[in-house]
């Protein structure tokens, strides 16, 4: 259902988006400096229930915890919001619970609630820096970059991901399959890490925000459907042509769009 904008559940998603939404970022992809701040405007957040998905995310999360025998190391400086009361409690057991925001395809938002995250489509557009994962962020202005737009909207999935026990990237690992093998100096049994994270690079690593990786989708649920737009003052290049041939004061919503995508009828989510 869609969340009263009054709710605690609501301001506490929404403060968390408009927040990590103006953090600096890059103007495109291909520049060097953070010298661009958007400016993005909940519309509404809808909160959807999936039960099979959850069964599947509740068994996995019990894997990470049966194999970690409890708390993981925690995440530094990590801006994430916490789940809270998630829905396996993962976060009250150290297992680096987190609510990540997954931007893409309008097109494809339907068949994720339907069957989750799939690994198989990852770099379709954007590549894989980090390989054939399901990549995350906790910096709404980030994941906006790879969402697209459809009447001046757009949607974005907030996701629970238990990321378990981490490898952080500093550099490119374009063949991963999976996250590496760590290796126990304590016993001769090794096993993979749950989740790669690759660095920004205020902590040694290349990317402008951070990157949450996961290789087994039952590693995320998508919890809620943010919906949203750019809002007058938003500065990204895609805004900047409109604000250039408009008078000042016209709301970008009375601005033509430019060849919007089809937003897909959202037919298999179920709303609490």
């Amino acid at each position: 259902r869609t969340l009263p904008a009054s709710s605690d559940e609501y301001r506490r998603l929404s403060a968390h988006f408009e927040r990590t939404g103006a953090a600096l970022s890059r103007d495109r992809f291909t520049s060097r400096e953070k010298n661009v701040q958007k400016s993005l405007e909940v519309l509404r957040i809808e909160r959807v229930l999936l039960p099979a998905l959850a069964s599947k995310y509740r068994s996995r999360v019990r894997e990470i915890f049966v194999s970690r025998g409890g708390s993981c190391e925690p995440i530094p400086d990590c801006r994430a919001l916490s789940p809270g009361s998630g829905p396996t409690g993962a976060d009250e057991f150290g297992l680096n619970e987190f609510l990540l925001y997954h931007g893409c395809r309008a097109a494809s938002i339907d068949d994720i609630l339907q069957t989750g995250f799939d690994t198989r489509r990852t770099g379709e557009r954007n590549g894989r820096f980090f390989g054939r994962g399901t990549y995350f962020t906790d910096v709404a202005a980030k994941a906006d970059t790879y969402a697209d737009s459809s009447s001046g909207q757009k949607c974005m999935i907030v996701a629970h991901v238990c990321l378990g026990k981490v490898i952080r990237a500093t550099k490119a690992m374009p063949s991963l399959e999976a996250p590496p093998r760590e290796e126990d100096r304590h016993c001769d049994v090794s096993q993979l890490f749950d989740t790669v994270v690759g660095e920004d690079a205020a902590h040694g690593g290349v990317l402008d925000h951070r990157e949450y990786v996961i290789y087994d989708s039952g590693q995320a649920l998508p919890s809620y459907l943010l919906w949203y737009r750019h809002a007058d003052a938003c500065d990204c290049f895609r805004c900047r042509p409109a604000l250039g041939t408009r008078n000042v004061g016209t709301p970008r919503s009375l601005l033509p769009m430019v060849s919007p995508p089809a937003c897909p009828e959202l037919r298999s989510a179920q709303y609490l």
